[in-house]
C-alpha cells in the first residue's frame, strides 16, 4: 500500500483503485472522527448513501473471493463516531 500524507478528493473520487491507498490516511489519528455528513460528502462523494442513514460506505476494493472490501463510517448526532473496514460477500 502506497503512503499517502494529504488527501485528494478527485483522486478518491474518480480513480476507485487507489482508493485503498487512502484507507490508513483517512484513520490515521482519528483524522476523519467528528467531521459532519456535509464535510464527508465534500471529502468523499455520496456514493448512493442515503442521508439520514448513521453508517455509510465506501467501496476500496472488489474482489470475487473474499468478497468487497468496504470502509463504514458510523454516524451519531451528524458526526462521524467510528470508522472501520468491512468486508461483505
Amino acid at each position: 500500500m502506497k503512503h499517502i500524507d494529504h488527501f485528494e478528493a478527485d483522486v478518491w473520487s474518480n480513480q476507485r483503485e487507489k482508493r485503498r491507498n487512502y484507507v490508513r490516511f483517512l484513520l490515521k489519528d482519528a483524522w476523519i472522527i467528528g467531521k459532519t455528513k456535509k464535510e464527508v460528502l465534500t471529502f468523499l462523494g455520496d456514493e448512493g448513501n442515503y442521508y439520514p442513514e448513521n453508517r455509510w460506505t465506501y467501496l476500496i476494493k472488489e474482489t470475487w473471493w473474499f468478497g468487497n472490501i468496504f470502509l463504514a463510517f458510523y454516524f451519531e448526532e451528524d458526526e462521524v463516531s467510528k470508522v472501520k473496514i468491512e468486508r461483505k460477500k
